[in-house]
């Protein structure tokens, strides 16, 4: 059985195991129970970016049961091949390896990548390389300019650890604690380890982060202000923005609320490069607007606002510009609102989601009870009350029906069962089930076992096999193909090139390869 986590990113930076999904197959329609289920364990709020391999029913069922989320492709997936199919032109070649992390990883604007894309083909000759042709036609699915301006906490900016790197790596892991063909008893009991050490590493995290003191590196009282509000992790990539801050030189601008920025070594770099870019500001709450769109991808300041902020002598980070999740305080939220909001939810697909939200609550109670003997009593005296009130409405929910004795005279129940009694035998068909809420009786005798139905001809002498086996043993029929998907890029509408995997021609496939007839 296939088996997927969905992994997000903590406020130290640390890949956090959402949940865990077995799935029969990797068809549209698990897919789709899959996301479905997930968003009804958070509580109803489906994510706001989710990245994927380039599978097609997962691309399918994030448009079905995530319309409002922004799908990507992971870019280590689309490109991890860029070694093994692109060797020779890196052993030719000394400066492309340069050149193409450059245009992978560092370009900020969508024109910036065009037109880094066209120097480097034309430079290396690989206008019509196969590779880089599909690479270059889905695009808008992986490169970063295309989405710069979308949150995806820097999960696809880094280079050592992008989008579902997260995934791969907790997937190592899991494969760590047991193997692939374990039962699925096995499977649980290592998966239950696993997600334990990925939360006591999260505990450490958290402690270091109340006891560590961060070290400033210019001094800035913008600076102090960002290692007092963001954990290390996070105040550590703030940093990397403002040393690269120090290489911007703050230009005066004409139009009104505008400012410029540009690279000290702008003549140096490539002529691709962007080297000047337009901040934005709106005085009236302080926020700034970068070209760059890093505030809006990440969540921390790029190094353009940065410059700007050290040129008027900024000493805090507005409060517009701070992303609580990225900060120290990020778990100290209360739950009271969401609280309200989800207690009357009988659904019990949120069950999870609302002991979650109760045993937070519980923990802030707590915390505050645990001040002075007085807090303690009023705490302690509403804990059992609330749990009296809670007995008696359970009980009020599962004693419905009871089983017992009943005043239905002895010929109305031999009627109603349809059999003669005699002797002591009656005094046992008098045992009835009784819903006292809907004033329903039915007497036990009356409940029959279902008619067995004997099939006609030789019993089967065939042992019982799983579905899985079954599927291996004999090859079931396929369902009908969608239309659409037989369209080119399928629902998805990514539009690729198809290549010979013999020749490397794009006229033909390996079926008509003049290749293959060769003597």
């Amino acid at each position: 059985m296939p088996f997927g986590m969905f992994v997000g990113v903590s406020n130290h930076f640390e890949s956090v195991i959402f949940a865990g999904v077995f799935l029969t197959n990797e068809k549209e329609e698990n897919f789709r129970w899959a996301f479905k289920q997930f968003v009804a364990m958070m509580g109803g709020k489906p994510p706001v970016t989710i990245l994927t391999d380039q599978a097609r029913a997962i691309g399918n069922a994030v448009m079905a049961e995530l319309p409002n989320a922004t799908h990507r492709w992971c870019k280590w997936h689309v490109l991890k091949r860029a070694h093994e199919l692109l060797g020779v032109v890196y052993r030719n070649h000394k400066t492309f390896a340069d050149d193409f992390h450059k245009l992978v990883n560092h370009m900020l604007t969508i024109q910036e990548f065009e037109d880094a894309w066209n120097f480097v083909t034309v430079k290396y000759g690989l206008q019509e390389h196969p590779f880089m042709t599909r690479a270059y036609e889905c695009r808008h699915k992986w490169a970063k300019s295309y989405f710069s301006k979308v949150f995806c906490a820097r999960m696809c900016t880094t280079q050592r650890m992008c989008s579902t790197q997260r995934s791969e790596c907790a997937n190592m892991m899991l494969k760590i604690h047991t193997v692939c063909n374990s039962s699925i008893n096995a499977f649980i009991t290592q998966y239950t380890k696993l997600i334990d050490d990925r939360e006591s590493c999260d505990a450490e995290a958290e402690r270091k982060n109340k006891q560590k003191i961060l070290k400033v590196h210019f001094g800035y009282p913008m600076e102090k202000h960002a290692s007092v509000i963001y954990t290390p992790k996070v105040y550590n990539l703030f940093k990397k923005e403002l040393i690269k801050s120090t290489s911007y030189l703050v230009l005066p601008s004409h139009e009104e609320h505008t400012f410029v920025v540009k690279h000290v070594q702008a003549e140096s770099r490539e002529l691709w490069s962007k080297v000047i870019y337009k901040i934005k500001v709106d005085e009236s709450i302080g926020y700034y607007t970068c070209e760059c769109g890093l505030d809006e991808h990440f969540g921390v300041l790029c190094s353009h606002v940065l410059a700007i902020f050290v040129n008027r002598g900024v000493c805090k980070i507005p409060d517009c510009h701070i992303m609580k999740r990225w900060t120290k305080q990020a778990r100290s939220s209360t739950f009271s609102n969401k609280l309200e909001k989800y207690i009357g939810d009988t659904n019990e697909e949120s069950r999870s989601f609302r002991h979650q939200l109760l045993y937070f609550a519980a923990i802030n109670i707590v915390n505050e009870a645990e001040i002075d003997p007085d807090a303690f009593a009023i705490a302690k005296s509403n804990f059992t009350r609330c749990k009296k009130e809670l007995q008696e409405h359970r009980l009020s929910k599962t004693t419905t029906c009871q089983v017992g004795y009943g005043s239905m005279p002895e010929d109305e129940v031999s009627t109603h069962s349809g059999v003669q009694l005699e002797g002591n035998e009656v005094s046992e068909s008098c045992v009835q089930i009784v819903d006292t809420t809907k004033n329903i009786t039915i007497p036990v005798s009356s409940i029959l076992a279902p008619a067995i139905m004997k099939r006609n001809g030789r019993p089967s002498n065939k042992r019982y096999m799983s579905s899985m086996e079954a599927n291996i043993k004999k090859k079931k029929r396929g369902k009908k193909p969608d239309p659409k998907s037989k369209q080119a890029g399928g629902v998805m509408g990514v539009v690729q090139s198809r290549f010979c995997s013999k020749c490397r021609s794009p006229t033909h496939t390996i079926k008509d390869c003049p290749q293959l007839y060769l003597p």
